[in-house]
């Protein structure tokens, strides 16, 4: 099985940063990516709360108040990162023609679809970033819609899923629908135990996690996690013959 992608959850807007991150594992840069009030680019982790309240904006628990995220010129940041590391866009923007203007936006950048994914929580609003060539993640968020994921059944290139939802049965599904990423994982044992499972991506803020995943931590749990994968297997397998 190819190693998984080690996706690191911030980029940071300065050289140093980024290799450093490099260094302790990281192959892929996620960036946020938004529509400021002018219908411009912007990156950002914070996220208005409510469409009508742009000014009042959260990033998890953190509230703020201000008129326009804070965030360097995509351009910028691409030129940050060695040529080897690849660019997850990670599209904020996911509700309604809000998402797909986002969508239409980034195609005027001209990126090279080859070195970027993009995920986004509006799966619908992807279809036209897929059609020029980008790698699509579908994120997935909360119960209900990975329920509805499932239900649907339709195949796509990758799945972005909040980690506490992976279990061994949903992974199983999911990666029958194709790759599997999880995201934001920093515990290193926690995901150490996810690629044991199989998921072919972990997002994390930690570079602890990064060197988590390739060291003596790693060989240890997953070597812990491929003999619960087979015991889990042969009680299965005795069940069906019961």
């Amino acid at each position: 099985m190819p190693n998984p992608l080690l996706i690191a959850h911030r980029t940071p807007a300065d050289r140093p940063g980024c290799e450093a991150l490099v260094s302790a594992g990281a192959n892929v840069f996620e960036v946020d990516v938004m529509l400021a009030a002018d219908d411009e680019i912007v990156l950002s982790h914070d996220i208005p709360l409510l469409t009508r309240l742009p000014w009042f904006r959260h990033d998890g628990l953190r509230f703020s108040l201000s008129r326009h995220p804070v965030g360097p010129p995509l351009e910028a940041v691409a030129d940050l990162l060695p040529p080897h590391v690849e660019i997850l866009l990670d599209l904020k923007c996911d509700r309604g023609t809000e998402a797909f203007r986002l969508v239409r936006k980034v195609l005027t950048l001209g990126l090279d679809p080859s070195r970027c994914y993009a995920s986004s929580k509006n799966w619908r609003s992807l279809e036209e970033l897929e059609r020029e060539g980008f790698r699509t993640w579908r994120s997935v968020a909360h119960p209900l819609a990975l329920r509805s994921l499932l239900d649907e059944g339709k195949p796509a290139y990758a799945t972005t899923v909040r980690h506490p939802l992976l279990t061994p049965g949903s992974l199983e599904r999911l990666r029958r629908l194709g790759q599997v990423m999880a995201w934001t994982v920093n515990d290193p044992r926690r995901a150490v135990e996810l690629a044991g499972l199989g998921v072919d991506g972990v997002t994390s803020d930690l570079p602890e996690v990064f060197r988590a995943m390739a060291g003596p931590l790693g060989d240890d749990v997953k070597d812990e996690v491929d003999d619960d994968a087979v015991d889990v297997r042969d009680r299965a397998a005795v069940e069906r013959t019961d």
